[in-house]
Formats: structure tokens, sequence, C-alpha cells
């Protein structure tokens, strides 16, 4: 039996996560993203001979029912 094993190359970045608030300026642009939350970017990789970009993301909490969640979202496009 022959079993196959999928390419997984990441890049190495150090993590760094930038604060944004309504009073800062640093807040992405679109409704999308919450009065405040912090920026980070996730590092790019290759799966399968298939290349993912690195990626920045914005994490934020929103009020649903009553209760605070966190959701994270893709800045500035989609990724698959």
């Amino acid at each position: 039996m022959t079993t196959q094993a999928h390419s997984i190359v990441r890049e190495t970045v150090k993590p760094e996560y930038t604060r944004y608030t309504s009073a800062n300026g640093k807040r992405p642009d679109g409704a999308d993203f919450g009065v405040d939350g912090w920026l980070f970017v996730l590092p790019g990789e290759t799966l399968g001979g298939v290349r993912i970009p690195q990626a920045m993301y914005a994490a934020f909490q929103v009020s649903e029912r009553g209760a605070l969640f966190w959701r994270v979202r893709e800045v500035g496009g989609g990724r698959a």
C-alpha cells in the first residue's frame, strides 16, 4: 500500500497585533469590523502545490442576543 503525503510549506512571521479603535484611525474600512478590535497577519503557505498568500485579519467583538462574541474577518479580500 502506498501513502501520499500532502506538501505543507509555511512562511515564518513574527506575530504582531495592532489595536484599533474608533479614535486611533487604524480601523479597517467598512462596517463589518466592529467599533474596536485587533489586527494581525497570518503567514502564507503552500498546501499541495496551491499558494495561499499572507493576509491581514481583524478580530473584534460583536453583540448577539445580549452576549458578546469574537468574530474574525479578513481585511481587504477573500481568502480561500
